[in-house]
């Protein structure tokens, strides 16, 4: 009796399969639900023979200290930081202000802020911008030995703005030391560019940094002195596209502002645009930006009630 060979089926490789591969970041319409979903994976190490280890973690588990940076020479950084602060505040949240750009004093000149009589740092915005708290940097010896001496000191005034408001914004520079330590502790970093080619090269040169950092923050971009939404539009996707193929990272949309005479003539009056010019183009991009933010956080607090604690790790604790 002659022993048979089972004959074992041999998959066709060739066989199409009916689902479709997906694509990533183009465009906001389709990154969205990357950042929405809450969480995000990462291969720890690869060993030859053995599985990935894979770590999931909340990508945005807290979104209470926003970094609001830029490219170098890119302008409206303060502007945009000192507005969105003040829009949170309206919409009920406690909001201080910490100037961590040594080179400037921009965000205290556009809050109009003055001395505060608690200490030698605080300071407090003018009645039009609530009188909200601010930790100033951006002048005296004291600023000035930080900048020498490339001191990440901006961490001992972003704990001192923590202790007076739950949600702080930071107006940091692109190119100082201590900006990796405020990237570092930062949840969301909002990065300000222009639809100029060079402004657009130096933004996304301050992404890499910030990546460098490291930190799990979200990077943001938001396209100031656009024409409309189709400039800003293009611009984000060649930002998106560049960040994509040579970080392997999605950075997300924020919108844009319109490039408007009445941004200038509020920061020179030191009023917000939502109470400057109520109703123009400009003051309605801020109100959408907030709006995004503000989305953004309440969704991804969802899906953290939704997943079980034990199959996530988190980030913070809270």
């Amino acid at each position: 009796m002659t022993d048979r060979k089972t004959e074992v089926p041999v998959p066709d490789r060739r066989a199409k399969t009916t689902r479709r591969s997906r694509k990533l970041g183009r465009g906001l319409s389709q990154v969205s639900h990357v950042f929405l979903s809450g969480a995000t994976r990462e291969k720890a190490g690869r060993k030859k023979g053995a599985e990935d280890a894979v770590d999931i973690r909340f990508w945005l588990p807290d979104a209470r200290l926003i970094s609001v940076t830029s490219g170098v020479g890119v302008c409206g950084k303060s502007m945009i930081a000192a507005n969105i602060g003040f829009g949170l505040y309206e919409r009920g949240r406690k909001v201080a202000f910490v100037d961590a750009d040594s080179d400037s004093r921009g965000i205290m000149v556009i809050t109009g802020s003055v001395p505060d009589k608690t200490g030698q740092q605080l300071m407090t915005t003018n009645e039009a911008f609530g009188s909200m708290v601010t930790v100033g940097r951006g002048a005296g010896p004291e600023a000035s030995a930080e900048k020498e001496s490339g001191s990440t000191g901006a961490v001992d005034h972003i704990e001192e703005a923590a202790r007076q408001a739950r949600t702080v914004v930071v107006d940091t520079s692109p190119r100082a030391e201590s900006s990796l330590a405020v990237w570092q502790l930062a949840r969301l970093v909002l990065v300000i560019t222009e639809p100029a080619t060079e402004s657009m090269q130096a933004s996304y040169a301050t992404i890499k940094r910030i990546r460098s950092a490291p930190t799990r923050a979200r990077i943001g971009v938001i396209v100031n002195k656009a024409k409309d939404h189709d400039e800003a539009e293009q611009c984000f996707r060649k930002i998106s596209n560049v960040s994509r193929r040579f970080l392997k990272f999605n950075t997300r949309n924020y919108g844009f502002i319109v490039h408007s005479d009445d941004v200038r003539e509020a920061c020179e009056r030191a009023v917000p645009l939502s109470r400057a010019f109520p109703g123009s183009r400009a003051a309605r991009c801020i109100d959408s930006i907030l709006a995004l933010m503000v989305m953004d956080e309440s969704a991804i607090a969802r899906r953290r009630r939704e997943v079980k604690v034990e199959a996530c790790a988190l980030n913070g604790g809270q």
